[in-house]
């Protein structure tokens, strides 16, 4: 199994990812939101929140602050698992 997102590289079930073990649709969607905020600078962070889930997918807000704690954007993601 492996999850996807948009344009992010996949990610296998199981894999160990940036000090997180994967293990389902929301341990992905914390890497890929990450990778989101790392697009708008090193040092952002992402808040993720679940907004949906389906028998293969799932949905997030992604919060991602900048640098003092102010929210630099926001934007929806839906994590896809795959066989």
């Amino acid at each position: 199994m492996k999850y996807t997102s948009d344009s992010f590289k996949a990610i296998k079930d199981g894999a160990q990812v940036e000090g997180r073990l994967i293990e389902d649709c929301g341990s992905a969607a914390k890497v890929f939101a990450q990778r989101l905020a790392n697009r708008h600078g090193k040092r952002r962070a992402a808040i993720v929140n679940p907004d949906s889930y389906g028998a293969s997918s799932a949905g997030y807000w992604v919060t991602i602050l900048a640098p003092g704690g102010v929210v630099d954007d926001t934007q929806y993601m839906v994590v896809t698992v795959e066989d």
